[in-house]
């Protein structure tokens, strides 16, 4: 319902002025009418596209969706409402996304210090091809060096 507005001005310079200055008996009478009468249509999810997975491979990740109650104004456009307006079970937000499993991946260990106090020796570290599940995988490329020639200073 609308109603109107009035209120006391001064005919010099229709500022608004204190109602008691007004005479009572001129008072206007309020006029209430209706208004908003179009029936309102039952909001309904709107439900956008699953974002991709949190991991592209190996362990589990999770997906997200933006999931609205919206209500369909006759205007043709929409509004977003409060969710207990839709009356329908809330669409998932967030799901398990369990994606292949990660290429295995050469693993290397430390070097070790040069196999000799002076002059030319070795150093060595582990090479393994590891899958993410920690199991001996098929690696791609090359093997890393295992073993690395080391100078330090001539021995006397």
């Amino acid at each position: 319902i609308q109603y109107t507005k009035y209120g006391c001005r001064r005919k010099s310079d229709s500022r608004l002025v204190h109602r008691n200055l007004c005479e009572t008996s001129k008072k206007p009478k309020p006029i209430r009418k209706r208004c908003n009468v179009n029936e309102c249509s039952q909001p309904t999810w709107l439900v956008e596209e699953w974002n991709p997975c949190s991991k592209t491979c190996g362990k589990i990740g999770y997906q997200s969706r933006v999931v609205q109650c919206m209500q369909a104004l006759h205007n043709g456009t929409n509004r977003t409402v409060h969710t207990k307006y839709c009356t329908e079970d809330k669409p998932e937000t967030r799901k398990v996304c369990n994606p292949s499993a990660c290429p295995a991946q050469w693993r290397t260990g430390a070097w070790s210090q040069c196999s000799v106090s002076c002059g030319e020796g070795i150093q060595q570290r582990q090479v393994v091809c590891r899958a993410t599940d920690n199991t001996i995988g098929q690696c791609e490329g090359d093997k890393p060096e295992t073993v690395l020639i080391c100078k330090l200073s001539p021995c006397p």
